[in-house]
């Protein structure tokens, strides 16, 4: 910079943000002035996560997190809920929206009812979920009707993160990559192990410290305890 601050920067390109991208700029932006965010954090051994995946074969990590939260919200079932002026409504279906990245944006399609669902069945709507994404083809059905969104970042390297919450949902569950740490085992001994790191933001307005960890620690549970029997519980 000169002495006369008559610097002035470069810019490289400016255009306006697609329709995906405004939607999604102006939600959030509503989403976090209008919702009070907390955020606890947590990790999980995904020792077993990876067995259950290896054994049922053709499915992802994601995949089976979604059972395991369905299961979470079954034992915890205030956090899949929603305040509606000074009414809670807590929902008897379990509809998880996921998070899904494509170059026109961001979209968070509805996978309905998973804790009814077996683990090929929600593979499966998710595998037609990121088809349709990738081909700008997500439709507003697509997304409705969800009660808490998971954002999974497993594929890359982030490890953990923050989440605004998808309102009017009253959390958001954000799954970092598998790491391997040193851990301590059962017998005391320092061991490498599989490390997941999960981050929930939470409405503050109804969602407390207390009942946060519940499910917070639930979570942790389920992801640890998975097994193929709890993943392909519905399946005929």
């Amino acid at each position: 910079m000169n002495e006369n601050n008559s610097y002035e920067i470069k810019i490289k390109e400016k255009k306006r943000l697609n329709v995906a991208r405004r939607y999604m700029s102006k939600f959030m932006l509503s989403s976090w002035n209008a919702t009070p965010h907390v955020v606890q954090m947590t990790e999980a051994s995904a020792d077993n996560l990876i067995k259950v995946k290896k054994e049922i074969g053709n499915v992802s990590f994601n995949d089976i997190i979604l059972k395991a939260v369905a299961n979470s919200l079954i034992d915890v079932p205030l956090i899949n809920s929603t305040l509606d002026g000074e009414d809670l409504i807590t929902y008897e279906d379990i509809n998880i929206a996921v998070a899904v990245a494509s170059e026109s944006g961001l979209y968070v399609p509805v996978v309905r009812n998973v804790d009814k669902k077996s683990i090929h069945d929600i593979s499966k709507e998710v595998k037609e979920f990121a088809h349709k994404a990738a081909n700008n083809a997500i439709m507003p059905d697509d997304m409705a009707f969800g009660t808490i969104t998971v954002s999974n970042l497993g594929s890359t390297a982030v490890y953990t993160g923050t989440s605004v919450i998808n309102a009017p949902q009253g959390a958001m569950i954000f799954i970092g990559a598998i790491r391997k740490e040193p851990v301590v085992n059962e017998n005391d001994e320092i061991v490498v192990g599989n490390v997941l790191g999960i981050s929930i933001t939470y409405d503050h307005r109804f969602i407390d410290g207390m009942l946060g960890q519940q499910f917070t620690t639930r979570l942790k549970h389920e992801i640890e305890n998975i097994s193929v029997e709890k993943c392909l519980l519905s399946e005929n």
